[in-house]
């Protein structure tokens, strides 16, 4: 069994099966809060764009399950710094709702890092 556990969130805001992905990771996220285990969740590629949906709360997803992300925000660790204020253009949202900016390799956040720290990489 693994003692820590990143959760890093690549699903867009734009597919179904994607609003699944969401819905999933953060379900998870909750669960592993409500267990007492240590955690982390991370915003990575396209996966930012829903720090926009989740700040505005308009995207119908973010309307119904946006009380799971309020309840494990303070496991956020952060959003890919790259991803985040130059491809997808979420930095006011990132800012908005206190999510950190994550870098490692360039601007790019490593999750090697994580690896490194022992952590279990669960990906959505």
């Amino acid at each position: 069994m693994f003692d820590k556990t990143a959760i890093i969130l690549f699903s867009d805001t734009e597919h179904p099966g994607s609003h699944g992905r969401f819905i999933h990771a953060f379900t998870a996220a909750k669960e592993l809060k409500d267990a007492g285990r240590d955690f982390k969740v991370v915003f990575e590629g396209i996966g930012v764009t829903w720090l926009g949906a989740l700040h505005l709360r308009d995207h119908p997803v973010a309307k119904a399950y946006g009380h799971l992300f309020d309840e494990v925000r303070d496991h956020v660790m952060g959003a890919c710094y790259f991803c985040t204020t130059k491809r997808f253009e979420m930095g006011d949202s990132a800012e908005a709702l206190g999510i950190p900016m994550l870098t490692g390799h360039g601007e790019h956040f490593s999750i090697g890092t994580l690896v490194d720290e022992g952590y279990q990489i669960i990906t959505f």
